[in-house]
């Protein structure tokens, strides 16, 4: 149940952007460019199992490792190791879709 409280909690927010500075306008790409992006990326994450979706959502919500190892009921250092492993998951994910 406490899974899939944490994605639908995730599922709500939205991603929020930092302002930018006029001298980096130069790099913006086009902003349908970052809306597809981040589409993609939530295709490439339903794609893991639901215990790595749930951990990746507390992650890109800001959650600490700390508090993710709360809320999974794992360690702090096990957080940390899926993490990375999740972000290399995706991106054999990403490489394989291209």
């Amino acid at each position: 149940m406490a899974l899939n409280v944490s994605i639908s909690q995730s599922r709500k927010n939205k991603f929020k952007f930092a302002n930018i500075d006029d001298a980096d306008a130069s790099n913006i790409v086009d902003e349908n460019d970052d809306e597809t992006a981040i589409l993609h990326l939530y295709e490439l994450i339903k794609q893991l199992n639901q215990e790595e979706q749930v951990l990746l959502y507390l992650y890109i919500e800001s959650k600490s490792h700390k508090e993710i190892s709360d809320i999974l009921g794992i360690s702090v250092t096990n957080v940390g190791t899926k993490i990375q492993r999740i972000k290399s998951k995706l991106k054999m994910l990403n490489d394989g879709k291209r």
